[in-house]
Parts: C-alpha cells; structure tokens; sequence
C-alpha cells in the first residue's frame, strides 16, 4: 500500500490508515485483501464487524475532522502572561 501513498497507523491485523489522495480509493480498494477503502466516514455493515478495539481505533480516525472545543490559552505557551506554570512535580 505504500505506493499509493503513506501508512499513518496501523491496527494489526485488519486495519490501516493510508494517507491518500481520495482520487487513489478505487485503485486502493480493488488491491488484495482489502475490504473497504473509506474517505469520511464508515459504512455501518462494515463498522458491524469491528472489533471494540478497532471501533476505537476507527473512531480515534473519525475524530481528526470534529471540531474541537477550545479554551482561551489554546495554542499560548504555558508561561505566557495571566498564566500560571503547572505545578513543579513532587520529589520522591
């Protein structure tokens, strides 16, 4: 698979996340072994045969596109100003 693009994660042995031009899915689905080749989302006769393992592991891969909720020091360093540092960690 790595010639039609990037392996990003693997969950052995049914799944692979392949960073792909959607304009390969055709040729990516017709190799070998795979099953499906999803671009968005995941047909639900397929997400039916997952594992709970791979449900998180798909659902990890669905949540790149949610929209996150941020707070006001998103992206800030942890000492900018009207911040405080975290907490020194305790000798032991």
């Amino acid at each position: 698979m790595g010639g039609f693009g990037q392996v990003t994660s693997t969950f052995p042995p049914r799944l692979v996340l392949l960073a792909a031009p959607t304009s390969r899915a055709r040729e990516v689905a017709a190799l070998p072994g795979v099953r499906a080749v999803c671009v968005d989302a995941v047909p639900a006769d397929l997400r039916a045969v997952l594992s709970p393992a791979e449900s998180l592991f798909v659902d990890g891969w669905l949540a790149r596109h949610a929209e996150k909720s941020r707070g006001p020091s998103d992206g800030r360093p942890w000492d900018a100003p009207g911040h405080t540092p975290p907490d020194a960690p305790n000798p032991t």
